[in-house]
């Protein structure tokens, strides 16, 4: 009877050291992934999937002089659980493929933005912004007055991104810059942030992979290739980037 005891005993024993090794594993998985994604440059840290190193699934530059976030020539604003807000300055010489950077992998420019284009082949009418307004704003590029938006209030937008080669079919010589546009509420109206481009971005995979850590909501994203992707974002109420660092209540 003792032996058998014993035995029972050292059964469960195994099974508990077991189950913290899985427990480790884990940890430890967490842990490299943190590790291998480095989000800091300069006095700016940015949360997973967010950084500036290989590991980091969606990759910024650090700014020469460290102060701030990159995508090739242009500097990242803001970040959020499901954009990246972009400043695109007035430039009255760029070209549509300047705008390559933008869209990327893993991120893109989405349907809530207007692009100010002009040297048209086929130009387009339906801007939601005032022309005098624009034409005030573009001064510095001496603009004929006959501006392009894209996408332009009367087209379809059958799609939450625009992808490079509709930027590229417009037939439009010159992009100045871009207007981030937003719902702020039913019946209250949209805010509207100049030189600005919203870029809507996610990881590879859909929900099914099960990412995201407990207390985290995930959201599937199909994305402009046609590829399934998904964001996570913790509950409300809780604090985390839904990926590696646990979402905890505060």
């Amino acid at each position: 009877m003792v032996m058998i005891s014993y035995k029972l005993n050292l059964v469960l024993i195994i099974i508990l050291i077991g189950g913290s090794f899985n427990d480790l594993r884990v940890s430890s998985a967490a842990a490299n992934l943190t590790e291998t994604c480095n989000g800091i440059c300069g006095g700016l840290t940015l949360s997973y999937p967010f950084g500036f190193s290989l590991g980091c699934p969606i990759q910024f530059n650090c700014s020469a002089a460290g102060q701030g976030a990159k995508i090739g020539e242009f500097s990242v604003q803001n970040v959020t659980e499901n954009s990246i807000l972009v400043g695109v300055p007035t430039n009255c010489t760029r070209k549509i493929e300047d705008m390559t950077p933008l869209f990327g992998k893993q991120f893109t420019p989405s349907s809530e933005n207007s692009f100010l284009m002009e040297n048209c082949v086929n130009p387009t009418n339906g801007c939601s912004i005032n022309q005098r307004f624009l034409d005030k704003q573009l001064k510095s590029c001496e603009s004929t007055g006959n501006i392009s938006c894209f996408p332009s209030d009367t087209s379809s937008k059958s799609s939450e991104f625009l992808s490079m080669k509709e930027l590229t079919n417009s037939s439009c010589r010159l992009l100045y810059t871009s207007i981030a546009l937003e719902s702020v509420g039913v019946n209250v109206g949209i805010a509207v942030e100049f030189e600005r481009v919203r870029l809507g971005w996610w990881l590879m995979g859909g929900c099914e992979n099960g990412t995201c850590v407990v207390n985290a909501n995930c959201t599937d994203v199909y994305t402009p290739d046609g590829y399934a992707g998904h964001r996570c974002s913790c509950l409300e109420g809780y604090h985390g980037d839904g990926y590696i660092n646990p979402c905890r209540e505060p």
